[in-house]
């Protein structure tokens, strides 16, 4: 759905029996501004909060599309752009677990595979985190990427855009040095939101750790980011850094993000960032990151030019593809950025439709 106001002559909105709304609480971060959506739903927003749906956090964005539309509408949510959280039951309202992909839906040339997180060797402190958060058991693609990941291997994973980040975030921990002041880590991902999430979620899974994330992004004060880095106190400055590509650019120029101590670099759905528009930023912040960092590669499609890349300043990468995309189901923490799909009802019994 594009973000074309619709009028009555347009499109017969009386008639309309469901209404999807693909990738929703991003559609939302428009309400208020004139004829992104329909103006009674804008109306009905704003007299019952009150407030910029623009400036709501992803929870007060979900709990809103509940209030709203749960007399007449069933409400679901699939978490396929945030994080997924393995088998992650703590909020579920039925318990029932979500169908996971079998381990037959994925190549890898890792043999390893790990079953649970208890097997995998971790930080107790760590360990203990990832359970209280309701991680239950390693997701497939966990199960693959984690223990290469923290071996130290160069990797790359061909999967649904979304998913590998607790993987990759565990790892990260997992190998951080928390007495080494200096960034150890950088993620690169494509917007905004993305490096907010990530940074939540690195600081709340590595707060029994004393890791320190900061989310590096345009559109906020850059002079905060260099008083960040710069700060008197080595041990105030971030241990991980995730960020936008121009950002992160900027702050290495200024000298005031060092980057001699990283040990693991991140692209994010790499097919974007290595898509034209950033390719010439990508292979310069890559010349520039230690030789010996391991870097790791998350993409939807294994496009020419995530190859490109990954011959060009990847050592001999392990790979992981899933072989069908379209099987994935995953869960998520509340915060993160939910895929809504809003199904309509009618007397009591659900709309049949494909969605």
């Amino acid at each position: 759905m594009s973000t074309t106001p619709l009028t009555k002559s347009a499109i017969a909105i009386d008639e309309v029996e469901t209404l999807v709304l693909h990738h929703a609480l991003k559609l939302l971060q428009f309400v208020g501004e004139a004829g992104h959506i329909p103006t009674r739903l804008l109306e009905d927003i704003e007299r019952m909060t009150g407030s910029r749906p623009a400036m709501w956090s992803v929870n007060e964005k979900i709990n809103t599309l509940k209030k709203l539309l749960a007399p007449m509408w069933k409400f679901e949510t699939e978490d396929r752009t945030g994080i997924e959280a393995g088998t992650h039951t703590s909020g579920a309202e039925d318990g029932n677990e979500k169908e996971e992909m079998g381990q037959g839906e994925i190549q890898s040339n890792w043999d390893e595979i790990v079953g649970s997180f208890e097997d995998m060797n971790l930080n107790p402190d760590l360990l203990r985190s990832i359970q209280t958060h309701g991680f239950d058991r390693p997701t497939s693609i966990q199960q693959h990427a984690i223990l290469p990941l923290i071996k130290n291997h160069d990797l790359i994973c061909q999967a649904p855009s979304g998913t590998g980040k607790t993987a990759y975030v565990i790892s990260i921990l997992q190998n951080l040095d928390t007495t080494v002041p200096d960034c150890q880590a950088l993620i690169i991902v494509p917007n905004h939101e993305l490096a907010q999430q990530i940074q939540r979620f690195v600081s709340t899974l590595g707060e029994p750790l004393k890791a320190d994330c900061h989310a590096c992004i345009g559109g906020t004060n850059v002079r905060e980011d260099v008083k960040r880095f710069k700060f008197e106190s080595d041990s105030a400055r971030p241990h991980i850094v995730v960020g936008t590509l121009g950002r992160v650019h900027d702050l290495i120029n200024r000298r005031a993000l060092r980057i001699e101590a990283i040990k693991c670099f991140v692209i994010d759905e790499a097919d974007d960032m290595l898509s034209r528009a950033f390719k010439e930023q990508m292979y310069g912040l890559a010349k520039i990151v230690p030789q010996t960092a391991q870097k790791a590669l998350f993409a939807a499609t294994l496009s020419q030019e995530v190859s490109d890349f990954t011959e060009k300043f990847m050592r001999k990468p392990y790979q992981i593809k899933f072989r069908h995309l379209e099987k994935v189901t995953l869960d998520g923490l509340d915060f993160l950025q939910y895929q809504t799909i809003l199904r309509s009802c009618r007397g009591g019994q659900e709309a049949q439709h494909s969605v």
